[in-house]
């Protein structure tokens, strides 16, 4: 949403990010939101897996959406904020200040350009902006998500060893080790299943009706997982049977946040 000639991040940063971002979330999913969810467990004694969810809805809809209305155009514009013309310092912001006579402006740069326009929430322009924004988005991450991320884990656990079979292993289960120290198998957990693929629903939940592509992906996605998840038993991966791990299901609170963002968008 922020045009090149801005006041935030220079153009070639700006190229950078709108590229990488799919890749970037992707990763931020796969590997950060599980270490940081499992350090602020550790810090606050929140469960992890609500923490991860959590992170996980920031990353797949939540935050990218609110940053679009908060941005686009066609919503509240806030991409404005930081465009040179409609910064009073900015030389910019006198060229569009027309005027004819001293009681007769035609054109004011802060009335006309840089202000929020609240008919486009009542025509559905906001919405319209935000599917034509978010769209590729998601459909890039899913794709991701459907080829690239299989890879990479099935790779890492070709590259990973069994670790020897623990005291407890039944309540702690046995993992692939990657260099003997970083468990690489703990996304098969069942509390790790359960933020997964409450995330996906909630990507079906809120995008489905609005891009069908979505609900396509989401099915394919699960099937990928699927496949990656009996894969990872196949090395010998057993699973934890403590009593976090014991009748784990979809989370219901997400899933009415999901329902809630769907109808608003409706």
């Amino acid at each position: 949403a922020l045009p090149k000639n801005n006041l935030l991040v220079s153009d070639s940063i700006l190229t950078i990010a709108h590229r990488t971002a799919p890749m970037c979330i992707v990763l931020v999913d796969m590997v950060l939101a599980t270490k940081m969810s499992t350090v602020f467990s550790g810090l606050s004694g929140i469960r992890e897996d609500t923490l991860l969810m959590t992170f996980r809805l920031c990353s797949a809809w939540l935050l990218p959406m609110v940053t679009t209305i908060l941005l686009q155009e066609h919503c509240f514009a806030g991409w404005k904020h930081w465009w040179q013309p409609c910064s009073p310092e900015d030389v910019a912001n006198q060229r569009y200040n027309w005027i004819i006579h001293a009681d007769l402006p035609i054109l004011n740069t802060t009335r006309d350009m840089c202000q929020m326009d609240i008919r486009n929430f009542l025509d559905g322009g906001c919405t319209r902006s935000v599917i034509e924004g978010l769209g590729p988005l998601v459909l890039k991450k899913l794709l991701l998500r459907i080829f690239l991320q299989p890879l990479i884990t099935f790779l890492v656990w070709k590259a990973s060893k069994l670790e020897e079979e623990p005291v407890s292993s039944h309540e702690l289960g046995r993992h692939l080790l990657f260099l003997n120290v970083v468990k690489t198998s703990r996304s098969l957990i069942p509390l790790r299943q359960r933020t997964y693929l409450t995330t996906l629903v909630e990507v079906a939940i809120v995008w489905g009706p609005l891009l069908p592509l979505v609900s396509f992906g989401i099915v394919a996605t699960i099937m990928v997982n699927l496949l990656l998840f009996h894969k990872g038993l196949s090395f010998g991966v057993q699973l934890p049977t403590n009593a976090d791990n014991q009748g784990v299901s979809l989370s219901q609170p997400y899933l009415r946040v999901a329902l809630s963002a769907s109808w608003a968008f409706q």
